[in-house]
């Protein structure tokens, strides 16, 4: 099954937050407390690009942005110096910037739960503010792969934001993450009736279709994604799976070789050759 987790993009909501910081900063501070999480694991000692230090006495929307920016080349710093700022005083950019710092860290699920709190306190806050929110807490829950817990955030910001495309296409993977292709299908094809181009969304309704032994349909979106963009092996894979389903070996050798070629040390390379693998086994028998 292909569904590109590791290739989500976590959507930002720096510029958004800020401005609502600006505008009512009163508001950014009075959402519930939550429970302060676990210590998160820390990740193995490595070269890191140095990142400035947040400053505590900058303005606000200042010490937002900077915290962030750590988070991502930082994020064992970014986490501390975020629970600082929690402690002081409790403000949604800083419980937003320890959520941000526990996903680089690798720590969905609290990640996850925290973006949850949030968006829960900021019932009151513009709703693009709030969906977003909601959308990150719902693609940190497809990294953790846990479907359920994505699907409730996905379909809060769905109903905030019902013509946001990537947000149907999130709702698309935690289907097929549930092994529900039918219901994938049918949001992936929403997506697609407000985004015809996304390659995306042809890919995954391409997986969730062949899934559920449409093989045809399936086949003519995996066309459509590699008329879109042919330098992605992702899409190289789930042609060569729709080759396997069809019984064309020779064609799925080839896309599958092809998938692994393009960026060999990837987890798109491993599904190619255990689909290669389990293809020679199941030919000699």
């Amino acid at each position: 099954m292909i569904v590109q987790f590791h290739a989500l993009s976590i959507r930002g909501l720096t510029l958004a937050l800020g401005l609502w910081l600006i505008t009512a900063p009163a508001l950014a501070q009075s959402s519930p407390t939550p429970r302060p999480p676990d210590p998160p694991p820390r990740p193995k000692a490595r070269a890191q690009a140095p990142a400035p230090k947040p400053d505590k006495n900058a303005p606000e929307p200042e010490r937002y942005r900077a915290c962030l920016e750590l988070a991502d080349t930082a994020p064992d710093k970014a986490y501390d110096l975020a629970s600082v700022w929690v402690d002081e005083s409790q403000s949604m950019p800083a419980r937003h910037c320890q959520a941000m710092a526990l996903m680089r860290l690798g720590n969905y699920t609290d990640a996850g739960e925290k973006l949850m709190i949030l968006a829960d306190g900021a019932r009151n806050a513009p709703k693009t503010v709030r969906s977003e929110l909601l959308v990150q807490a719902g693609e940190v829950y497809l990294l953790a792969r846990l479907p359920q817990p994505a699907l409730k955030a996905l379909d809060q910001a769905h109903a905030l934001s019902p013509d946001d495309a990537g947000i149907l296409a999130d709702q698309g993977r935690a289907y097929i993450l549930s092994k529900d292709w039918f219901k994938a299908v049918g949001a992936l094809s929403q997506a697609l009736s407000l985004d015809p181009v996304s390659i995306d969304s042809y890919a995954l309704r391409a997986t969730a279709r062949r899934q559920a032994n449409q093989v045809k349909l399936a086949e003519e979106d995996i066309e459509t994604a590699l008329a879109l963009d042919e330098n992605r092996p992702d899409i190289w894979l789930e042609r060569g799976l729709i080759d396997v389903a069809k019984s064309d070996k020779v064609k799925a050798r080839k896309n599958l070789l092809r998938a692994i070629q393009m960026d060999e040390k990837s987890p798109v390379a491993e599904q190619a050759r255990t689909a290669l693998e389990a293809m020679d086994i199941k030919s000699k028998k």
